[in-house]
């Protein structure tokens, strides 16, 4: 759907359920490390960060498709909010990392500190984005 033709209303509802999904990826992913399913844990956090940056660029109204790559959703977003630039460059390297995982191999441990590491960075990108929301698009708390 083309998000340049949705009214403020629309594009706040939607920026709004992308932020609760945003949020429960991030709990998912965290769920996934404890279990050691690095592989859906990496691709939790990546999908967290994707859904985080498209309802801040929904909002907006600067969105790209979905299927577009991490760093094109750094890119468009980075200049609408400077403060989003301490974290574009420490998620440069998720998208590869996701592929590498779905190998079914146990990942080094290397892998695993860059799948931990990419959690904050994504839990710290929502928590920075909905500072520069309004606060009637933060999803409900689940605490």
């Amino acid at each position: 759907m083309e998000t340049y033709f949705l009214s403020l209303p629309e594009r706040q509802q939607r920026a709004q359920a992308l932020l609760g999904s945003s949020r429960q990826a991030l709990e998912l992913a965290w769920q996934m490390q404890q279990q050691g399913q690095w592989a859906e844990a990496a691709a939790q956090t990546l999908q967290a960060l994707k859904q985080a940056l498209q309802a801040f660029l929904l909002f907006h109204n600067a969105s790209l498709p979905e299927d577009a790559s991490l760093r094109d959703y750094w890119r468009r977003a980075v200049p609408l909010a400077s403060s989003l630039e301490l974290f574009a460059n420490r998620t440069e390297m998720l998208e590869a990392l996701v592929a590498a995982l779905t190998d079914g191999r146990v990942p080094s441990v290397a892998e695993r500190e860059a799948v931990r590491a990419a959690w904050y960075v994504a839990r710290n990108t929502l928590t920075t984005l909905l500072g520069e929301l309004p606060a009637s698009l933060h999803p409900e708390s689940s605490t």
